[in-house]
């Protein structure tokens, strides 16, 4: 009789409990990601390519540093015909965290994935589509896959986009999705 007890608890508390990991795993995830100390290779790179850091004070700093963590926590960055090295890690997680850095707690619900390839690409054209692709080469994109987005972009564009902090043109920053 008590071996049907301690049967019937274990399959009633099982799901409960999966669905507790489950519903509690992103605030697990944000936990861990930030009870890391932030790197201090990733901190000189900050400093030497991303300007908008530079002119940070010092706990606008922290913050910066800790929405990259954030970011990259729940992102996965991958590597197409390219390596993800610690520069590109830093530069995507920095573009990202650049254009929301005004409103504190905001981050990327839907994109999960940014896909790192060596340059610009071209998307494919076919005669029974309705709608064209956009034209010429691109060097970042944002795409729909299923309920979740991923983004495509350019290692080179991303690196000349922080190279030169004066022209506006940083293409990790203004290929976000907003939602």
């Amino acid at each position: 009789m008590s071996f049907s007890y301690v049967l019937a608890a274990a399959v009633l508390l099982g799901p409960l409990l999966l669905f507790y990991r489950y519903l509690t795993a992103d605030r697990r995830r944000r936990a861990a990601a930030l009870a890391l100390p932030f790197p201090d290779t990733w901190r000189t790179l900050l400093a030497t390519h991303v300007a908008f850091y530079n002119g940070l004070e010092p706990a606008e700093r922290v913050r910066f540093e800790q929405g990259m963590q954030l970011f990259l926590a729940r992102t996965r960055l991958t590597g197409i015909q390219t390596q993800v090295d610690d520069l590109t890690r830093v530069l995507t997680a920095a573009a990202a965290v650049i254009p929301v850095f005004g409103f504190p707690g905001w981050e990327y619900p839907t994109l999960h994935e940014v896909l790192i390839v060596p340059d610009g690409w071209q998307l494919e054209t076919r005669a029974d589509q309705e709608v064209l692709p956009l034209q010429g080469t691109l060097l970042g994109s944002v795409q729909r896959f299923q309920t979740s987005q991923y983004m495509r972009l350019s290692r080179a564009a991303l690196v000349q986009g922080f190279a030169d902090a004066e022209d506006r043109r940083n293409v990790g920053c203004t290929s976000l999705p907003t939602s």
